[in-house]
């Protein structure tokens, strides 16, 4: 089966101040934002690049050797801000991969927050209501969390750098004006769900 890619996320064209944006170079702003934001991320994986597939978007990690690849749905192909909400969700997985899907609630809510954040601030589209119930509570919830500590994850992390490890405990320590049982539910296991349910605006 033969699917068709729009040229802009792929395709690079030359431009007065250097090169058109594409899903590489979209990636690389996100990258930059996101460890200003939330910490800088564990480069001892390499990134492999960005690839479709039949399924929900996840990251990959071929040959269990600490490679990763950004995988989108096919879907996106003919939808940029579909891929771009896709993308910025994975992008914040790299931050602290650990070679399979093993998110917690706290991961999964701040990727989806991001995406939020990102489609918001990029195209001005607001899609807080894309994604399934559970997407969007944990991302609400950490919405909460960010806005009592706006550094949160930068000094979260300076404790526990995986951000899926992060206790309770140490949310608590670090913002004790949180709700105890929100950071309860953000600690636990986000599966056996992973990847959000995009709905194309």
């Amino acid at each position: 089966m033969i699917f068709s890619i729009m040229p802009n996320l792929l395709i690079a064209n030359e431009t007065d101040n250097g090169y058109s944006w594409t899903l590489t170079s979209r990636l690389g702003q996100m990258l930059r934002e996101i460890e200003f934001l939330y910490g800088e991320r564990d480069k001892s994986y390499t990134l492999l690049g960005i690839e479709f597939q039949k399924d929900s978007p996840c990251n990959w990690y071929p040959g269990n050797c600490k490679h990763v690849i950004i995988q989108l749905s096919l879907s996106s192909q003919t939808n940029l801000p579909c891929a771009l909400f896709e993308l910025a969700h994975e992008a914040v997985h790299l931050l602290s991969p650990q070679g399979k899907q093993v998110a917690n609630h706290l991961e999964e809510g701040l990727a989806t927050f991001y995406s939020w954040h990102y489609m918001k601030k990029t195209l001005n589209l607001d899609y807080s209501h894309h994604g399934t119930k559970k997407y969007q509570t944990a991302a609400l919830m950490v919405q909460k969390l960010l806005s009592l500590r706006a550094d949160f994850f930068i000094e979260a992390r300076k404790f526990e750098p995986i951000i899926s490890k992060i206790s309770a405990s140490l949310i608590m320590q670090l913002c004790p004006e949180f709700d105890e049982d929100m950071a309860q539910i953000l600690t636990s296991s986000f599966y056996p769900t992973y990847a959000p349910s995009i709905v194309s605006p």
